[in-house]
């Protein structure tokens, strides 16, 4: 494990490899403190960039006006 200083933040990251054509990176979060998802982060969506299914909102108890 790294030491990394008090103001630093880090997430731990899982990459996928296609061949060696493209790659994905996903990490793991945490749901309304009980359902664990893995996670596609996207560098290029841009800051504060949510994408979620509608069909799935409810599901995850996400608040839509929270967005």
């Amino acid at each position: 494990m790294i030491n990394l200083p008090k103001n630093e933040k880090s997430i731990d990251i899982q990459i996928a490899d296609y061949a060696g054509k493209a790659i994905d990176i996903f990490t793991y979060v945490e749901l309304n403190n009980h359902l664990k998802i893995q996670t596609l982060l996207d560098s290029g969506a841009g800051k504060n960039s949510f994408w979620f299914s509608s069909k799935l909102m409810e599901t995850f108890e996400i608040e839509q006006s929270r967005f």
